[in-house]
């Protein structure tokens, strides 16, 4: 179910009477400098559920259409690995994770709820690199835990313990094709 898609311009105007952003129907729209490009098509995910890929922010039509081309021909998991967030990523891979014991279980989730999905769960996982990840141990080092204190250099450790795995895991599935996190180094 791969579907070529629609490729369209957008952008984040305001309409001054109802507050919402006009989107695709900015008047604005057709001047060159106005908004940005987007696409939008239908892929099938690690699961074999169809599923919608929505990119944007491209400069010209061109470049959307390039990287809607790009994507299309990738295996499901290379689609995937473009396409998900970290933390959709984390979250599946929490749930396929059925051999580990209760309280790795438990320790594996405080660390994605608590720290990795806070500060870089947002981020495409395909796309994740170890200058991000650094940078997201460091604001995770200031941050402070139950009694008040800094984070302890413990805990850090266990937090990209957790990483390590669930990025190895995506190396696995084939989402892609290295782990960042092995180059991460602790605060």
């Amino acid at each position: 179910m791969n579907s070529r898609g629609v490729i369209g311009k957008r952008c984040g105007c305001l309409d001054t009477a109802t507050g919402r952003r006009r989107g695709s129907s900015c008047p604005r729209l057709s001047e060159r400098e106005h908004g940005s490009w987007y696409f939008h098509c239908s892929t099938r995910n690690l699961l074999g559920q169809a599923e919608r890929i929505r990119r944007g922010g491209y400069p010209s039509q061109a470049a959307a259409r390039r990287a809607r081309d790009e994507l299309l021909p990738l295996s499901r998991e290379e689609q995937a690995g473009r396409s998900w967030t970290v933390t959709r990523w984390l979250r599946y891979w929490l749930s396929t994770k059925t051999r580990i014991r209760p309280t790795t279980r438990m320790h594996y989730t405080h660390h994605v709820e608590q720290f990795l999905i806070p500060h870089i769960g947002q981020l495409i996982l395909g796309e994740l690199t170890s200058r991000q990840l650094n940078a997201a141990f460091a604001a995770i080092a200031t941050t402070r835990n139950r009694a008040g204190q800094l984070q302890s250099a413990c805990t850090l450790q266990h937090v990209h313990t957790t990483l390590r795995a669930a990025l190895t895991g995506a190396v696995r599935e084939g989402l892609i094709r290295d782990n960042p996190a092995r180059r991460v180094e602790l605060p």
